[in-house]
């Protein structure tokens, strides 16, 4: 099983058409698991991930889904952040495997079998029946990366964050940065989608950060991070990264 997610950053993409083919659930499951415990790992947070069928998915579908991961989270200040996290790690490996993938804000299990938790994000994994990447970065629809930063201290690593995922490729994210920090804040919301899918925005934060970790550790920067339990405001910082040595 491929493990090295970083490039897959870079040529990723959300996949609608799926082929009429059975998935290798032992494939997924090992995914699964290999997400567990590789960077960025997620400390003190109880989830589970659980494989559902297409078949057995509620909520707005404008695609059919051939398998469903839905990840289900412990009550945490931070639940849909790590969410955010974890599954985009899930979704890089899925795709790094020859898996297509697409993320489902608006679906979740017809029957919640998981009472204690509460079901965060699911994403969509099938066999393409389309183009499983993106040829080249060009092919990304993405805002300017001078339009998620102040300044240009560390273009080369928020580059990792500009194309990540987002709902409704809103791109909430905006990064305070210099020479020895960048901090993640939420930025302003640009039009109606953005208040549309603003439930989701959390989700989308753990999604950019990810990327954003997955980007420091490729580069050998070794850093401190913080992270913000309670946000009154759309300036606070969601997380702070110290930078600490680069190597």
């Amino acid at each position: 099983m491929e493990i090295n997610i970083y490039p897959t950053i870079f040529k990723r993409k959300s996949v609608r058409r799926y082929k009429d083919l059975p998935l290798d659930h032992v494939l997924l499951q090992e995914i699964i698991n290999q997400s567990k415990n590789m960077y960025p790992i997620v400390g003190d947070f109880d989830y589970e991930i659980e494989i559902v069928g297409g078949q057995d998915l509620k909520g707005y579908l404008n695609f059919k889904p051939p398998v469903g991961l839905i990840l289900y989270a412990q009550n945490h200040p931070l639940a849909a952040f790590y969410a955010g996290m974890i599954m985009q790690k899930v979704d890089l490996l899925c795709s790094a495997n020859g898996l297509g993938t697409c993320w489902l804000g608006m679906a979740t299990a017809k029957s919640n079998t998981h009472q204690e938790m509460k079901a965060m994000i699911t994403l969509s994994v099938g066999i393409a029946d389309e183009s499983l990447h993106r040829d080249d970065i060009t092919q990304f629809r993405r805002l300017d990366i001078t339009q998620i930063r102040d300044f240009p201290y560390w273009d080369q690593i928020l580059e990792a964050v500009r194309i990540a995922p987002s709902a409704t490729n809103g791109q909430p994210w905006y990064f305070k940065v210099q020479e020895d920090s960048i901090a993640m804040t939420f930025r302003k919301r640009l039009d109606v989608k953005d208040i549309f899918v603003s439930h989701l925005r959390w989700i989308d934060a753990g999604i950019g950060c990810c990327h954003l970790l997955l980007a420091l550790q490729e580069q050998e920067i070794t850093y401190t991070m913080r992270l913000n339990h309670k946000i009154e405001s759309e300036n606070d910082t969601i997380c702070l990264i110290d930078i600490n040595r680069v190597l």
